[in-house]
């Protein structure tokens, strides 16, 4: 039995790490891995973000552009001026209001829907209508205000509500239909409108935020043409009267007075200047050629 030497033991293989600049290498690459993967997640959660407020601003801007195209369809028309109201006051655009023009409109106008219960008491459908924008601490939005029953007061009484939230801008323009597009009309002066064209501007940020953020606004326009009243038909002249029937209409005194009417051999040639003794003198040669007594054979006979 031998002893085996220490030279004849197998070398031992050195173990070998990574370097340092195989460190920093590997942590480069994976820190641009994880950056870009980060933000690639946060770009598609800002565009899901902006698709999301895009679908809500077209949703409310649609909303209040239906809103008011209905209630503009239905404004009153009547002859009694005072059922009429169609009044238009527009702001100009300022930093207050985000730079959006901001109208005014108060209008009388019929609807079917009721803005209170009427389990005890009925409302008529004629209304008192206005719209305006206004601001508070949950962010701009579209305002109504209804009044059933026109009275002395248009602008006052009535239930408020909000019709769309997030509604930065409202621009009514009326027209004639002959002149330009105008942002200011007074029914009392101007009177009814031909044409309204209206345009809505909103955004789809959440209700509470601000509203005046970058964010991405719609805007919405519809035209709506009001439809006009047939003007009543002038009154005929009555017909002349004070005319003797014995003269086929004429009144006493004149040419061809005196002569039969159609049942008593009416319908004679007379010349124009002709007098009433001989409109009488060819009445009863009429009624002799008839084979009729000229002293009322054509009466039935003495």
């Amino acid at each position: 039995m031998t002893r085996c030497s220490s030279n004849d033991a197998p070398p031992r293989r050195m173990r070998r790490g990574f370097t340092l600049i195989e460190l920093v290498v590997a942590g480069t690459v994976a820190a641009l891995v994880l950056g870009a993967v980060t933000f690639s997640l946060s770009q598609v959660g800002r565009a899901r973000l902006i698709a999301t407020e895009r679908t809500e601003a077209f949703q409310r801007a649609g909303t209040a552009l239906e809103n008011l195209r209905r209630d503009v369809a239905a404004v009153m028309r009547a002859d009694d001026l005072f059922l009429c109201r169609f009044l238009l006051t527009t702001d100009e655009p300022s930093m207050r209001n985000g730079g959006n023009d901001r109208s005014d409109l108060l209008l009388f106008s019929e609807s079917l829907r009721p803005i209170q219960p009427i389990e005890y008491q009925g409302e008529g459908r004629e209304y008192e209508t206005h719209y305006r924008i206004e601001d508070d601490e949950l962010g701009a939005a579209l305002w109504r205000r209804r009044d059933g029953v026109p009275d002395e007061v248009p602008d006052g009484g009535g239930v408020a509500e909000p019709v769309a939230d997030g509604v930065v801008g409202l621009l009514v323009e009326a027209s004639d239909g002959l002149g330009s597009w105008r942002t200011e009309w007074d029914s009392d002066v101007d009177g009814i409108p031909m044409l309204v064209r209206i345009t809505v501007t909103a955004v789809g940020t959440p209700v509470g935020e601000d509203a005046m953020r970058d964010t991405t606004e719609v805007t919405l326009r519809t035209m709506v043409a009001i439809d006009r009243v047939i003007e009543p038909k002038e009154d005929e002249p009555p017909p002349e009267t004070g005319a003797n029937p014995m003269a086929g209409g004429a009144p006493p005194g004149t040419p061809g007075a005196g002569a039969p009417p159609a049942g008593m051999g009416g319908g004679l040639n007379l010349p124009a200047n002709a007098t009433a003794d001989q409109a009488a003198a060819a009445a009863q040669q009429a009624l002799r050629e008839r084979g009729l007594s000229p002293n009322g054979g054509g009466m039935g006979g003495g």
